[in-house]
């Protein structure tokens, strides 16, 4: 179902760009980051062996603070005051929303927590 759904969209973005149009990257780069894309999916429907839904949500949705700080960190990217405090607000808010579901039996591994980081 996603290959369709991401093969939909490439053919849907081809029919609207000009014909042999500029790339940003070349066709290895794009062959690289499809692979990771699979892979992180796969890797996160594996770690649901290990961790409770409401838990991978909260991994998943979070993970723009490590983009954010690795940003920073490697190429030197600076964010303003209102981007911290609304990606803090973002974060915050799926922690209080994953904790309303918390009546299901909870379940948490450390092997899900390093398969969901990969």
């Amino acid at each position: 179902l996603t290959f369709i759904t991401y093969a939909v969209c490439a053919g849907l973005e081809r029919l609207q760009s000009p014909p042999d149009g500029p790339r940003v990257g070349s066709m290895q780069d794009y062959i690289k980051l499809s692979a990771l894309t699979m892979g992180g999916m796969y890797l996160t429907n594996w770690s649901l062996q290990y961790l409770s839904y409401p838990l991978r949500v909260v991994f998943k949705s979070s993970k723009i603070i490590p983009v954010m700080l690795l940003s920073v960190v490697y190429i030197g990217k600076r964010y303003s005051l209102s981007q911290y405090v609304s990606v803090l607000c973002l974060s915050v808010g799926i922690v209080l929303f994953a904790l309303g579901d918390s009546k299901g039996k909870a379940t948490f591994h450390p092997w899900g927590i390093g398969i969901i980081m990969i």
